[in-house]
């Protein structure tokens, strides 16, 4: 009682055991952070406009930049919007939001440069 998460997690191992014990899905625990979202511009539709596409999107972030995306980037706008505009010609990249954890994790992005 009146423990906080930082001194829960000096009993980690045991937490663990007993968070698994309710729900057998439980990878791990840790203390609570800030999530943050970030929009990416430019992203080309045609790459990840198939159903797996935002999973293959987070994997290329992952993979180039070293950071974890824990939940699958999403489209700004509606996807059949985008599809019907890109179809018709008129719309080739849109932006996407991903997830990060923490602003030191979002930090770590490049970003592009004005010329």
């Amino acid at each position: 009682m009146g423990a906080d998460a930082k001194m829960l997690l000096l009993f980690k191992k045991q937490i663990l055991e007993a968070a698994i014990k309710a729900e057998p899905s439980i990878t791990d625990v840790g203390t609570n952070g800030q999530w943050v979202k970030l929009k990416i511009m430019g992203v080309p539709f045609e790459m990840f406009r198939e159903r797996q596409g935002m999973e293959e999107l987070a994997a290329c972030l992952e993979a180039e930049n070293g950071l974890v995306v824990p939940f699958a980037p999403r489209w700004l706008s509606q996807w059949r919007y985008i599809s019907e505009r890109w179809e018709q010609g008129l719309m080739w990249h849109t932006p996407v939001v991903i997830t990060v954890r923490g602003w030191e994790a979002a930090k770590q992005l490049p970003t592009a440069k004005s010329e």
